[in-house]
């Protein structure tokens, strides 16, 4: 595991969740990291990302983020998870 300070926050009216920029580059393992939550277009400097992301990034694809249970009905498909931003759910990602 590895631990790693934020730099700068990346904020886009596309999602309600920012990027991260990390101050160091992270060792990035393809087969344990995969991307989420990066924008389809609007952002040409990330469009390159949102397939694929080298050994090594900048950029943080995967962070902590609470979950809410289907049960709670917020999210209204079992196989999908919802991120949070305080008390509003947002963005159900398929994972």
């Amino acid at each position: 595991m590895q631990e790693i300070s934020i730099d700068q926050r990346i904020v886009t009216d596309m999602y309600d969740d920012a990027l991260r920029r990390l101050t160091n580059t992270p060792e990035v393992d393809g087969s344990m990291v995969r991307p989420i939550c990066l924008p389809l277009s609007g952002v040409p400097v990330y469009a390159n990302h949102r397939m694929s992301v080298s050994k090594t990034s900048h950029l943080l694809s995967k962070a902590e983020s609470p979950v809410v249970l289907s049960e709670e009905n917020h999210c209204s498909q079992s196989y999908k998870l919802c991120i949070c931003r305080e008390t509003v759910h947002t963005n159900c990602v398929v994972e």
